[in-house]
């Protein structure tokens, strides 16, 4: 969850002389007003923006930046390029002296020798280097002397270095694979709240949906505990019906028979 801000705006409301000042400092830092303030421009309905808010190099006929084409780095002009070079090649030939002290002497007599050699090749670079800066700076001082006898001025035309200026383009926009990054930006107090609203009626409608299937799951135990009482009943009859069938004596055909004093007699 998001920590809320807070952030101040100070207003004078005066018609046509409208200030606006922001906590936040956007308009001071890119030029641009804020949120919080547009939002107290619309709350306020102030139909126009003054043309002090709206800086040059964002009006659509502003004039393009021109800069000069910076020149790539190189092995031959980078100072930084080459160590970086000397620095991996060193670390691997250092790892491998490291083995055996056999291997550490050997490359450490190499490390002397080359590090003569190379005492040798800078003083002889450096002579070649005095020679070329020597003979530079008296051509630099015939070609100014030159410049001063035609023109008058010692300095060279400024629009001579419009030339080599470039106008500055928009980057290419690479499209990246798989979905877009959720944007991380502040919400502000009634989105957070809407979220949290509409989070909390979730987990509501969860909440009640569980419960309905407890419910139903309750209703179907209890139906099945009610069919399972009646077949136990029905056995508890069936097995009562049964034993009663089995204790039940068998009826006389003549009741009177074998007793003499119930007897009918017939008179002839």
């Amino acid at each position: 969850m998001h920590r809320i801000r807070r952030y101040t705006v100070q207003t004078g409301l005066i018609e046509g002389n409208e200030e606006f000042s922001c906590i936040y400092a956007k308009f001071s830092k890119d030029g641009i007003l804020c949120s919080h303030i547009l939002k107290v421009i619309i709350e306020k309905e102030i139909s126009t923006i003054l043309e002090k808010y709206i800086k040059d190099r964002w009006r659509k006929k502003s004039t393009r930046v021109h800069v000069r084409r910076e020149q790539e780095e190189t092995l031959a002009t980078s100072a930084l390029l080459r160590f970086n070079v000397l620095a991996r090649k060193s670390a691997i030939l250092n790892s491998k002296g490291s083995k055996i002290e056999k291997s550490m002497e050997y490359l450490l007599s190499k490390f002397s020798k080359l590090d003569v050699k190379l005492d040798v090749l800078f003083g002889t670079q450096q002579t070649i280097d005095g020679n070329n800066q020597q003979q530079g700076h008296e051509e630099g001082h015939s070609r100014q002397q030159e410049q001063v006898m035609e023109d008058g001025y010692s300095m060279a035309d400024p629009e001579e270095s419009d030339e080599s200026e470039t106008d500055i383009q928009d980057p290419e926009r690479i499209k990246t694979k798989g979905r877009p990054e959720i944007p991380k930006r502040f919400r502000t107090r009634i989105e957070y709240f809407e979220r949290k609203r509409l989070e909390q009626e979730k987990k509501k409608a969860a909440e009640e949906k569980k419960k309905a299937a407890e419910e139903r799951k309750k209703a179907t135990e209890e139906r099945k505990k009610a069919t399972a009482e009646r077949k136990m009943s029905a056995a508890q009859r069936k097995i009562a019906a049964t034993e009663r069938k089995k204790n039940k004596k068998p009826k006389d055909k003549d009741s009177t028979a074998g007793n003499p004093a119930l007897q009918n007699y017939t008179m002839i």
